[in-house]
């Protein structure tokens, strides 16, 4: 009898001006993962960071994973997930026999694990992940213990690294970084030839940054503008080759202009005769 009087406080709070949004904002648990605010940039928004939350999850979510992987509770080799294909299918194309992979965000090595024995990746693949501390040092545990040679980890330092490589990949963590993805590219020192982008909450009108909440942490999250990532790539002489997009939402409480149009993703590669 509780459970269905919630049920139907609910709907009529639903049935209110601003009734949704007042449900997202208060039950953020009830949806798993909620969003809170919209501001112009990284700062403002890491700024904004609620004092009883943190806005670091490298230390508590990557020990957790390598943790699991090592107790054998999760297979890092099984990865993968329907709408995870368009991405393969263009990461399978750009590889080469002797490729050089810088890939933002790879975890602990997910998606390299998962489709070593699709494709399957020669010997002289050299594959680098740029990750946050905890991750590059249980990646390069597992990648030892697992006797994986061509696979790399490298702290995520922006303004150190020397970036070298043909491809460059990124699924599900360009949106948390404070540098854009042209940005990252300017870093290298030759452009790479094929750029794979995977699960980046996108819209069609302005870029914007929001704070997402998992649990404790709440984290600044950019929502990207597809018109101006496009041009943007293709003042570097890029084109556009596919563009893909996951039925996926991101819904802010109060502010329902802004959200991401879906979750897509973006194959580019470098023209011929670009600059």
């Amino acid at each position: 009898m509780l459970s269905a009087l919630k049920k139907r406080i609910k709907l009529l709070i639903r049935l209110l001006p601003w009734g949704e949004s007042f449900l997202m904002y208060f039950n953020p648990r009830a949806l798993g993962i909620a969003y809170r605010g919209v501001f112009e940039n990284h700062e403002s928004a890491l700024q904004a960071v609620r004092p009883d939350r943190t806005a670091d999850y490298d230390d508590a979510f990557n020990q957790q994973v390598a943790e699991r992987i090592e107790a054998g509770e999760v297979d890092i080799t099984r990865w993968l997930h329907d709408y995870d294909y368009p991405m393969l299918f263009w990461l399978a194309r750009a590889l080469q026999a002797d490729s050089r992979v810088v890939e933002f965000g790879g975890s602990l090595g997910h998606l390299f694990y998962s489709i070593r024995d699709l494709f399957p990746l020669e010997d002289t693949v050299d594959w680098t992940i740029l990750e946050l501390r905890e991750a590059v040092s249980a990646g390069r545990r597992l990648a030892s213990r697992m006797g994986e040679k061509r696979l790399k980890f490298e702290v995520s330092n922006f303004d150190q690294l020397d970036l070298r490589g043909d491809i460059f990949v990124s699924a599900g963590a360009l949106q948390y970084a404070m540098q854009s993805t042209t940005e990252w590219l300017d870093r290298f020192a030759q452009p790479p030839t094929h750029i794979v982008l995977h699960t980046m909450p996108a819209r069609q009108g302005a870029q914007f940054w929001t704070l997402q909440r998992i649990d404790e942490t709440e984290l600044p999250y950019r929502v990207v503008s597809i018109p101006a990532l496009i041009e943007e790539m293709q003042d570097r002489g890029y084109e556009t080759v596919s563009q893909w997009r996951q039925d996926r939402e991101v819904r802010i409480p109060f502010r329902d202009r802004y959200g991401a149009d879906g979750y897509y993703g973006f194959y580019f590669r470098k023209t011929i005769d670009s600059p």
